[in-house]
């Protein structure tokens, strides 16, 4: 989740089996744009490092993903919610929620 605040519902959905977010900032804070073409601002630091990372390599695991977006997203803090209900964030990768494209 890229939202303003989206660590809200990370902490709201702790315990629920199964389910992993990564969010681009903490419960109290907004998350900053940084893409910007013809003065309007397309997207944010979290998404850029998030598209770039998956997109350079799909089997990406959860956790260095993660690692990646910390380090990277600047303005706000990137966070990793109900990780210990989620399964192996070290093993379990992007791959396994991408499908090929049908052309």
């Amino acid at each position: 989740m890229e939202t303003c605040y989206s660590g809200s519902i990370g902490k709201y959905c702790e315990g629920i089996p199964g389910v992993l977010f990564l969010c681009a900032a903490s419960s109290g804070e907004s998350s900053h744009a940084d893409v910007l073409e013809d003065g309007i601002y397309l997207s944010n630091r979290f998404t850029r490092i998030f598209r770039s990372e998956v997109e350079a390599n799909p089997s990406i695991s959860m956790h260095d993903l993660y690692y990646q977006l910390a380090t990277h997203t600047t303005g706000s803090h990137a966070g990793l919610y109900n990780d210990e209900n989620y399964g192996n964030i070290y093993r379990n990768t992007m791959k396994e929620f991408l499908v090929p494209v049908q052309e």
